[in-house]
């Protein structure tokens, strides 16, 4: 199995495990702590913004992975790894990026 296989296959995991990670947060079962969620001074400060901050990342997070996901699944295709498949494995990053920013102004 080529490195650029393995590569692609680890960003999977990592997707799935973000979309994986997001889902307790999206359905409230997260209650406010120091180490899991959208963690800010503002949030932290009362369950009227910590679960709403955090449903509403969980959402962006959770949509973001199935993009990133999908575009994986075609990059699977293109062997070795090409500039196409460079820009899908920095897709996560900045798809995270985007939804941190968005999250922090919405908050």
């Amino acid at each position: 199995m080529g490195m650029a296989i393995i590569g692609k296959i680890s960003v999977f995991v990592a997707e799935v495990l973000g979309v994986g990670s997001a889902i307790p947060t999206l359905f409230d079962k997260v209650s406010r702590n120091e180490i899991y969620g959208f963690r800010t001074r503002l949030a932290l400060s009362c369950d009227e913004v910590w679960y709403p901050a955090n449903r509403s990342v969980a959402k962006g997070l959770i949509v973001w992975g199935m993009v990133n996901l999908a575009a994986g699944f075609v990059t699977l295709t293109y062997q070795p790894l090409s500039t196409v498949d460079a820009y899908f494995l920095i897709l996560p990053l900045l798809s995270v990026l985007i939804v941190v920013v968005v999250s922090m102004i919405w908050v």
